[in-house]
């Protein structure tokens, strides 16, 4: 596996990584020390890293509800793989600080950036017009990190890794973005269920098949949260 450099993933003020004493320090034109991929935001210049403040931070327990809302005259669907995160499929979150970047898949992380696994069935939540899903999302923040690789082991090589790293988030307004579809696909799988193909009356179904993928017109609804005062929103798909 050849190097990452620094500057082809994230150009940091044209940083230089330099690795020493297994301490990581982010050098600038202007002779600031900053922490490399540390959310902005924070008060004065961070401390230079060591590999152990590339471990996740302690979750903090709380969780969204999310709403998603169809207030069109059509049935709406929700796609995601069962198994992998629902960021990217059911929605997005953008952190105070801008941020918006999604677990690692799989769980992966900075002290594990290689974690494996797989999805299982596609799963789909169709939902009547005039109908409501209610979503449970953990509030997490996710930042993009390049690490030494000497942090893994890999002593002497010099190079660099791109990881996610978690942090307990911190208050403010954080910004959702929820995905539906007008229509899906394989229809004629396997299915547990045939309400979501066939469209529910009222409210919503669920079902899980193989061949199912969104089609259609995409849709995107977004709501904010003020956290931690505020753990509800509603996506409004109109």
């Amino acid at each position: 596996m050849s190097p990452l450099k620094l500057g082809t993933l994230k150009p940091l003020l044209s940083a230089l990584l330099l690795v020493a004493c297994g301490e990581v320090v982010v050098e600038d034109p202007n002779g600031t020390a900053g922490a490399a991929g540390a959310p902005s935001g924070g008060g004065g210049a961070p401390a230079p890293l060591t590999c152990d403040d590339y471990a996740d931070e302690p979750g903090s327990g709380d969780e969204a509800t999310l709403t998603f809302r169809n207030e069109r005259d059509e049935v709406i669907y929700l796609v995601r793989w069962a198994g992998c995160p629902m960021w990217g499929d059911l929605y997005t979150m953008e952190a105070p600080s801008g941020t918006n970047v999604g677990p690692g898949l799989f769980g992966a992380n900075c002290m594990n950036p290689w974690a494996s696994g797989g999805c299982t069935d596609a799963h789909v939540t169709a939902i009547a017009p005039g109908g409501a899903f209610p979503l449970d999302v953990g509030m997490a923040v996710y930042e993009e990190m390049l690490m030494p690789e000497d942090c893994l082991g890999s002593s002497g090589s010099g190079g660099t890794i791109a990881c996610v790293k978690h942090f307990t988030p911190q208050p403010g307004t954080y910004v959702f973005h929820g995905y539906a579809a007008t229509a899906i696909e394989g229809c004629d799988g396997d299915m547990a269920d045939s309400c979501p193909c066939a469209g529910p009356a009222e409210g919503y179904c669920e079902a899980s098949f193989w061949s199912a993928v969104p089609a259609g017109e995409p849709l995107t609804a977004t709501a904010a949260v003020d956290y931690p005062a505020s753990l509800a929103a509603e996506l409004l798909f109109e």
